[in-house]
């Protein structure tokens, strides 16, 4: 069976989560939904869960989003963000051309740890920079050549490349940067949703 609810033991963490949001914020928690989603114009609803597992630091993972995403597609499935895609022998497949995916992923990452250091969550940003080797534009991460040919060192330098960016922008975040963000994208989600709700 599933866990839909966060552990226990996260649950005075989760209230400061929820601290750093107007009371009146259209942006809601749903443990059990993995990423985010418009709910039916009503809500914006942020998720706590990552395949199998319902943890805070998913849920940190989708506010960093929702800092870092431009307004226009604040309320956008999956925030408006995929990759371009190829037909490949009659299916479709990822095609990325640049970076730009996995390099915002280390700013989300970024704002991740942020929120979870003014929470008092335990983060380990360097477990989700090695993560990132899984994304498709994985390999445009730019890396100096090697001796020898060997894919392990490659995704070792760019892991290590990516580190280095993600503390160079971390080092720059200031816990009022992102708090008055959360706010103001708190108006904009209710603003596209209105506007949403009336063309429903």
């Amino acid at each position: 069976m599933l866990d839909t609810t966060f552990p226990e033991s996260q649950a005075p963490l989760l209230k400061r989560v929820q601290s750093l949001f107007p009371r009146d914020t259209r942006i809601k928690f749903v443990p059990s939904l993995t990423g985010m989603e418009a709910g039916l114009g009503q809500s914006l609803q942020l998720g706590g869960r990552a395949g199998l597992e319902v943890d805070l630091s998913n849920l940190l993972h989708e506010i960093g989003h929702l800092i870092d995403i431009d307004d226009a597609r604040v309320i956008q499935q999956g925030w408006g963000l995929f990759y371009p895609e190829i037909a490949v022998g009659g299916r479709n497949c990822q095609a990325p051309e640049t970076s730009k995916a996995v390099l915002r992923e280390v700013r989300v990452i970024a704002w991740q740890d942020l929120l979870a250091e003014q929470v008092g969550f335990k983060s380990d940003p360097k477990e989700f920079i090695k993560s990132l080797r899984w994304m498709a534009d994985f390999v445009f991460i730019p890396v100096p050549s090697v001796e020898k040919e060997d894919s392990r060192e490659y995704d070792a330098r760019r892991i290590s490349w990516l580190f280095q960016q993600f503390e160079t922008f971390r080092a720059t975040l200031k816990i009022e940067e992102a708090v008055r963000e959360i706010h103001r994208k708190s108006q904009v989600v209710t603003r596209q949703l209105n506007k949403l709700g009336r063309m429903v």
